[in-house]
């Protein structure tokens, strides 16, 4: 029979890096079973792939659903922890609960909420805002009662172990931008990256004890993002329309509009076409949606100004990885600045148009048009520009872009009182019982 040892060292293995929640106790193994448990233990542990690692690299979906735990701005505060309690689709806004668990549910924008799920790897490149820990809240009181310096700056070595021994700390959260993506020594990708700049309104105060102005070599599990706004209107049915039929979709920036304008005049005599739309109104974002799920060809105009723009990265994600529309890329200028953030990595390998000088306008306008008449579908029904019979072969070469580069729960009141042996904070009456 195996030994008891044996069967526990396999048992360990199989729960931290498989997930098993399981027990072999009480299994009868034969002798010679026995002999290949530690083999078979080694194997496992040395093995590249477990559930939690593959889990962390695959990352998931960040769309919030009613029940998530999610990380909430709160008023120039910080992030703290809240629970989806609705969508409203028609606002842009989510419906959450504090875990105070004493204040009724609030609104909150899409854009001051981070789903708490590891994310997805495509989603993050050089620009991309993440959300990052650093430094603790100290959430406890002072001798006299006084509720301490949730900062960390007032307080003593020894007042900081006895909080972190009754557990009334918590991790701080911020919001951050990615600046560099690399591998470690382990092979791992890695995230370096910023605070976000004063200018941002989500901009985290520096008093704490703990603060620097950059972050290095964090791991895709130690990163949050906020959601793809597209991804959230089309979560909810009927909130987008099926009619907006276009053959072509430009996305774009304002300050690109005057070079898209004159790259897409004849384009617009041939093909029905639609654009992007200046502002993050409900409104807009549906038409956009539905202009997006029906158009046969998805054309994105790249720039400097455009990679800085969340909401044009926001789209051009939702097409190219949710959708899986056909796109062409169209590069405007020499830079290749995009080709280190999101989009680079979505488009990597793939064929562009690059309208880099004055004299190749005419040139890459005309492969351009051959691209779209190889590409867009046809349909008489619903008022396409487009002659029927068009072929659908890809399109001819051009450019091509070098491969893509590839705890604690913080809740909004400084004061913990320990329930359960988890730390839970509370606040008295209406009045803020913490400060900075």
């Amino acid at each position: 029979m195996a030994s008891e040892q044996n069967v526990a060292d396999l048992e360990k293995v199989l729960k931290d890096r498989y997930g098993f929640t399981g027990s072999l106790a009480g299994i009868e193994f034969s002798p010679q079973t026995d002999d290949s448990f530690p083999q078979l233990a080694e194997v496992l542990t040395n093995s590249a792939g477990s559930v939690p690692g593959i889990a962390a690299a695959l990352g998931e979906d960040n769309t919030p659903k009613i029940g998530d735990s999610a990380f909430v701005y709160w008023h120039g505060n910080g992030w703290f922890t809240a629970t989806i309690e609705n969508w409203l689709p028609n606002e842009l806004n989510y419906m959450i609960r504090w875990t105070d668990g004493n204040w009724a549910a609030e609104r909150a924008s899409y854009n001051n909420l981070c789903v708490d799920k590891v994310p997805d790897p495509a989603t993050i490149g050089v620009g991309t805002k993440v959300l990052f820990k650093q430094g603790l809240y100290y959430c406890g009181l002072n001798d006299d009662g006084t509720i301490c310096d949730s900062s960390g700056r007032g307080l003593s070595e020894e007042k900081k172990q006895e909080l972190a021994a009754l557990r009334q700390i918590s991790d701080r959260w911020h919001m951050g931008r990615i600046t560099s993506v690399t591998k470690n020594e382990e092979g791992e990708t890695v995230y370096s990256g910023r605070h976000v700049d004063q200018s941002d309104p989500q901009v985290s105060r520096n008093t704490y004890v703990g603060y620097t102005l950059t972050f290095e070599g964090l791991t895709l599990n130690q990163l949050r993002t906020l959601p793809n706004v597209f991804n959230c209107v089309d979560s909810t049915p009927n909130t987008t329309s099926n009619d907006a039929v276009c053959d072509v979709f430009v996305s774009k920036v304002r300050e690109d509009s005057t070079t898209v304008d004159r790259i897409m005049r004849q384009v617009k005599n041939k093909f029905n076409v639609a654009e992007s739309k200046e502002g993050a109104s409900s409104g807009n974002i549906q038409q956009i949606v539905g202009q997006i799920k029906n158009c046969s060809v998805y054309l994105v105009c790249l720039s400097d100004s455009f990679i800085e723009n969340s909401q044009a990265m926001s789209e051009l994600l939702y097409a190219k990885k949710t959708l899986g529309k056909t796109v062409i890329p169209v590069v405007l200028g020499r830079s290749q600045n995009w080709l280190h953030t999101t989009a680079g990595m979505l488009l990597a390998g793939q064929l562009y148009i690059q309208f880099g000088s004055e004299d190749v306008y005419d040139e890459k306008t005309s492969e351009l048009q051959s691209n779209l008449e190889k590409l867009v579908i046809t349909d008489s029904t619903v008022g396409s520009k487009t002659a029927p019979g068009e072929s659908s072969e890809p399109p001819p070469e051009s450019s091509s872009p070098t491969a893509g580069v590839t705890l604690n729960l913080p809740t909004r009141r400084a004061r913990y009182e320990t329930m359960s042996g988890t730390s839970t904070p509370t606040r008295e009456g209406s009045k803020r019982t913490w400060r900075r």
